[in-house]
């Protein structure tokens, strides 16, 4: 199935296309993303809507990719701020 065949049928069937690649009720099952890598299905759900890094990825090649519109909101999640950090008030 070819990626816009997948948001067709997603669109026909009114549904995010996440829950066609991952079920929604997997939860931590494991689950394949390719032959050599497997994670929770929570954590795969969170990947492909571009929410988490997975495990052994790079946090800042990942951001290359990110649009800027998408940038403030996905680096806050995926590099949240320390208390005392720079840039925060104390």
């Amino acid at each position: 199935m070819s990626v816009d065949e997948l948001v067709a049928l997603a669109k026909a069937l009114q549904c995010n296309p996440v829950h066609l690649l991952v079920p929604p009720d997997a939860g931590g099952e494991p689950c394949r993303v390719t032959p050599g890598v497997t994670a929770p299905a929570s954590q795969v759900r969170r990947w492909i809507r571009g929410y988490l890094v997975l495990d052994g990825d790079d946090r800042q090649l990942y951001l290359t990719e990110v649009p800027p519109d998408d940038f403030e909101e996905l680096g806050g999640l995926l590099f949240p701020r320390r208390p005392g950090s720079r840039g925060e008030e104390s």
